[in-house]
């Protein structure tokens, strides 16, 4: 759930200086007892009513970063994931794992097909490994 902007957090901080009930204003604002409750609790402590930091890792390609992103993908289409991510980097980047790069390529609805090499494997270790099992 986003949290309640600043400009509502401080109407709702006026209706209390205006000795309204906190449930009459938790109807008129829409928002929950206890938010109103919250909110009353800080400016009685003195604390700041900004919200709280959003908790989590920031992304390593930032939104503003998408469509620059999106341009290296459309270059080369026939890259790996794995040679997307060292090409981000070598762009002066932060370095993406593999993983994270496919992360990506889902963020910016990007869909490849997976190319079958010669043995019918989708990846070269795993070519290697059947190439051994047929004895070759």
């Amino acid at each position: 759930m986003k949290a309640l902007s600043l400009d509502l957090r401080q109407r709702i901080i006026d209706a209390l200086d205006k000795d309204a009930t906190q449930g009459s204003i938790a109807k008129r604002f829409a928002v929950s007892d206890s938010s109103v409750e919250r909110l009353a609790t800080k400016k009685r402590l003195g604390l700041s009513l900004e919200p709280k930091p959003t908790p989590g890792r920031k992304r390593r390609v930032p939104e503003d970063k998408l469509a620059a992103f999106e341009e290296l993908v459309r270059s080369r289409k026939d890259w790996t994931a794995e040679a997307l991510a060292d090409a981000w980097q070598a762009q002066g980047e932060a370095s993406l794992s593999i993983s994270t790069a496919t992360r990506v390529l889902k963020q910016i609805r990007f869909s490849f097909k997976k190319m079958q090499n010669r043995s019918g494997a989708r990846c070269p270790k795993t070519s290697r490994v059947l190439e051994a099992n047929r004895g070759t």
